[in-house]
């Protein structure tokens, strides 16, 4: 009995050891392929439609933390990415660290791969662009991992946290 006591409280312990060591971070297969991208969302309520691919911002008028909007029309500095399109008032998830497809302007100066994107309190709407002389307003949301003339969506690494 002692026997069968110790070997459930070891398979229980090693199933909880598991759950709480998965890695967070890059993994690779044994040829070198990465096989998980390191990604961390956090969960947000839309406070206006929201396209995937976004720069948000938390909104202050709202004032609770969670509800987000576009950059265009509250300024100030970025939050998260948004992972799907939602509707005013729902709720999803928001990348806040790893690679994401982000929404290009095609405004200003063209993105260039390994160069900083921004994103500014201007007319962009949620979108990135690859200002070389960033303004007061524009602040950095990661690095282009592609190069883009025209708007649309663009990979990068960000790091909003």
């Amino acid at each position: 009995m002692k026997f069968l006591i110790a070997t459930i409280l070891s398979v229980a312990t090693m199933a909880a050891y598991a759950l709480i060591t998965d890695p967070m971070s890059n993994q690779f297969d044994n040829t070198g392929t990465l096989v998980k991208e390191d990604k961390v969302f956090i969960q947000i309520k839309a406070g206006e439609a929201l396209t995937a691919g976004d720069v948000v911002i938390f909104d202050v008028t709202a004032d609770d933390g969670a509800t987000v909007a576009h950059t265009s029309e509250l300024g100030g500095f970025s939050a998260c990415v948004v992972e799907k399109t939602l509707a005013s008032g729902a709720t999803g998830k928001c990348q806040v660290y790893g690679k994401a497809s982000v929404n290009h302007s095609g405004f200003g100066d063209n993105a260039v791969a390994g160069s900083a994107l921004y994103a500014s309190n201007d007319a962009l709407g949620g979108k990135v662009t690859g200002i070389t002389s960033p303004a007061a307003s524009d602040h950095p949301i990661g690095v282009a991992l592609d190069a883009l003339s025209a708007t649309e969506s663009i990979e990068a690494f960000i790091r909003l946290l």
